[in-house]
């Protein structure tokens, strides 16, 4: 989902797991982890079941020593073995899913991580059959089953595996592995990666509940978690709050180290946030500070360059000043029509405030076609529809006196997204 919000790099969950780059030697079939065995009585004498879970237990220990030397072939192998041993037992035993885990381990060193992601899920099954679902003992297992899902892009399974962690790292009445607050800002951003709103924006209020506990200890963590909820929320055409949650969070980043890139990028969106909401004063004091950076180190021709003169140009249209806000939005689009593709987000803001210019002047024709590209890349880079809405407002007027047919349309849109928006709000 994109706009012209410019988000900092995430900060997602740690990896779990040691990926060393190594080529196989051993075929997949040889070793792949089968079910985990049923619990049944063993057809074994005790002296055989004894010999049998001792060579277990030296084909796991040879299986770990390979993997500590970064040997993931001659790992999988071992492991392979020691699942031999496990299948002439014929029982189950939550020991066993450790075997599982060094596979998952090996196969994510030699970069397989769909084999790993399947060995990983063995062991949990496991340790589930024995253990309950609720087991403070799964959370290294869940912790790196999240992971690999990561890594394969299957958000679903990671949202689930990173719910389940939650649920046992707060659930828990003893202190079990893993960081609750990492757990919380990686779902959040699993959230935010499908689309889904309204969850993450419940979850990132958490997370910056939790981050509170530990300012000052961690602000960059607490700024970066701010930032991706102010994201979230101007996505959901909230602006006047994603400005306020950027204004906490570039407290934290200049209290910090003020001038450097996320530093400036956080101002970059508080300006333009405050632009669009109306706080003309906030939004002018910090368009300043970012000009005066950009004319000292940035190049005439460079993206943010232009992008902080098209929020100086938004700025203008809202005080009225419609000439320079001509001249400004001008320079910025020159640069933006050479430097993006024609469906930037960026262009959006820039186009919507030069439509209002010539709407201002009388040029309703010229008005109209920057009113309709506008929306067009919003709604194809998904904006909220509170975001259009100065696009089909604009349109409704350049249209009364040529197309009264379509100009009521945009008025009747109009109004129902106010009405959706004022409901929602209530």
């Amino acid at each position: 989902m994109q706009n012209s919000f410019r988000p900092q790099a995430s900060i997602f969950l740690c990896a779990t797991l040691s990926i060393v780059s190594t080529s196989a030697t051993f075929a997949l079939e040889r070793v792949q982890p089968p079910s985990a065995p049923a619990v049944s009585n063993s057809s074994l004498t005790p002296d055989q079941t004894y010999l049998v879970r001792q060579m277990w237990k030296k084909y796991n220990r040879l299986g770990e020593l390979a993997l500590s030397k970064n040997q993931a072939d001659l790992a999988i192998e071992m492991f392979g073995h020691a699942l031999d041993e496990v299948k002439l037992l014929k029982s189950s035993h939550p020991a066993f899913a450790t075997t599982y885990d060094g596979l998952m381990k090996a196969y994510a060193m030699q970069g397989r991580f769909e084999d790993a992601r399947l060995a990983g899920q063995e062991g949990l099954t496991l340790r589930e059959q024995h253990l309950g679902k609720g087991s403070p003992a799964l959370v290294q297992n869940l912790m790196d089953l999240a992971t690999l899902n990561k890594k394969l892009n299957r958000l679903p399974d990671e949202q689930i595996m990173l719910q389940r962690l939650a649920a046992i790292q707060k659930g828990s009445s003893r202190p079990v592995p893993g960081d609750a607050p990492k757990t919380a800002s990686s779902l959040a951003r699993v959230y935010l990666e499908q689309g889904k709103l309204t969850e993450a924006a419940a979850q990132y209020a958490q997370v910056v509940q939790i981050d509170q506990q530990k300012v000052p200890q961690d602000t960059v963590s607490a700024a970066q978690h701010l930032e991706e909820y102010a994201s979230v929320r101007w996505q959901q055409g909230d602006l006047a709050e994603s400005a306020r949650l950027l204004a906490k969070a570039l407290a934290y980043r200049e209290g910090t180290k003020p001038d450097n890139p996320e530093a400036r990028a956080t101002l970059r969106n508080f300006a333009r946030a405050c632009a669009l909401s109306n706080r003309l004063d906030d939004a002018a004091k910090s368009i300043q500070k970012l000009l005066a950076y950009d004319r000292m180190h940035l190049s005439p021709t460079s993206p943010d360059f232009a992008f902080d003169l098209s929020t100086l140009g938004l700025l203008k249209v809202a005080k009225g000043e419609h000439t320079a806000a001509q001249i400004t939005l001008e320079s910025a689009m020159d640069t933006q029509e050479k430097a993006l593709p024609p469906d930037h987000p960026d262009l959006a803001d820039s186009c919507s405030a030069m439509a209002q210019v010539n709407l201002a002047q009388g040029k309703l024709g010229e008005a109209e076609k920057l009113f309709r590209r506008s929306l067009q890349i919003k709604e194809k880079c998904h904006y909220p529809d509170v975001l259009k809405l100065s696009d089909i407002d604009g349109l409704a007027k350049t249209l009364a006196a040529t197309d009264k047919a379509e100009a009521e349309a945009f008025l009747n849109k109009a109004q129902a997204i106010r009405l959706s928006s004022n409901a929602a709000v209530k």
